[in-house]
């Protein structure tokens, strides 16, 4: 869904499953890291 380039890594959100799962998924290097249904408010979503 989401892909950028952070200090050299690969981040990646996608959307979960909802509702049997969280809204997002983000993985970093194809790694899962988190999820989370609500955006963080520092991040900066792409329109």
């Amino acid at each position: 869904m989401y892909v950028a380039e952070v200090d050299g890594e690969r981040w990646t959100i996608r959307l979960g499953d909802f509702p049997d799962e969280p809204l997002y998924a983000l993985a970093i290097d194809g790694v899962e890291v988190l999820r989370f249904d609500d955006w963080p408010p520092l991040w900066t979503r792409p329109t």
